[in-house]
């Protein structure tokens, strides 16, 4: 069993899951689950000295987002540098264009997930997972059930920033939305940015994370912070010279329930997923 008394500095180990299981399923000759996943492995990480391990993108995710991974040029062109002998099916979309945070079927569902813990436990170890609070995937069932939850936008927002609004159906009516983005950065076309200034949002979201707690002994949570303009006017070069540049307009602060600041990733580490998230590489 754990031991509740953390260690002073307690160490992280982090699996690409959905990369492993692909070189499990090559090994096995079949489709893989997490309970394929070796006991001997998780032995060694344990050997090493280990106290967490983070199991990357093990939620469900939709077809909008492999979808729009597959047919991306910029970034299909990353993963083609990245994997000269890329296939299709290599693209599997980002695992955090979430649709629902139950594990994906392909993965071996949410019971799969139980058992990994359990022996995770026997030797010791700690399971965090994802929680992404800033947006969900295009195909979310709220996009039909409760579009207010996200950040809505007119045909003129849509005209002026196409980068940053999309259009999508939502309960048989077309409804323009915002991308899910960070301050810096134009939005992701496999997301769509939750608004926290909706009290009906912030307690939606609060739920998600409850039963993510059940499920693991802790969440990361990707958090993008808004933009303090005071503090983000400009920046000094390599030469220490002060200059000038755009400051995108911030995203709404997230309101009363401060869901936490575990993390905040710059999005040009999402934006290639860290090999992870848009697509599976043929090896970890």
């Amino acid at each position: 069993m754990i031991d509740m008394h953390e260690r002073p500095h307690p160490s992280l180990y982090q699996v690409n899951t959905r990369v492993w299981l692909q070189q499990l399923g090559r090994e096995l000759n079949r489709v893989p689950t997490l309970d394929d996943i070796p006991d001997a492995a998780l032995d060694d990480i344990a050997a090493m000295g280990f106290d967490w391990v983070w199991f990357l993108s093990v939620w469900q995710t939709g077809a909008a987002g492999r979808r729009i991974s597959r047919s991306n040029p910029a970034w299909r062109s990353d993963f083609q540098e990245t994997l000269p002998d890329l296939r299709e099916d290599d693209i599997v979309g980002s695992g955090f264009a979430i649709t629902g945070y139950i594990v994906d079927e392909k993965l071996g569902g949410d019971a799969a997930l139980a058992r990994l813990r359990e022996r995770l436990q026997a030797r010791g170890l700690r399971l965090m997972l994802d929680f992404v609070p800033n947006h969900t995937g295009l195909d979310h069932p709220w996009v039909d059930e409760h579009p207010e939850y996200y950040i809505p936008g007119t045909q003129a927002d849509r005209a002026s920033a196409p980068d940053n609004y999309t259009c999508v159906k939502s309960r048989g009516s077309d409804l323009i939305l915002a991308y899910g983005r960070d301050p810096y950065f134009s939005g992701w076309p496999d997301t769509l940015q939750l608004d926290y200034s909706s009290p009906a949002t912030q307690e939606a979201m609060a739920g998600e994370l409850l039963k993510i707690a059940s499920r693991c002994d802790v969440a990361l949570r990707e958090v993008l912070e808004p933009v303090d303009d005071a503090d983000h006017h400009g920046e000094e070069d390599d030469r220490g010279d002060h200059r000038e540049r755009d400051v995108p307009e911030p995203l709404p602060r997230a309101g009363p329930l401060d869901i936490g600041r575990l993390v905040q990733l710059p999005r040009h580490v999402e934006q290639g997923r860290q090999e992870d998230d848009h697509r599976v590489p043929h090896a970890p």
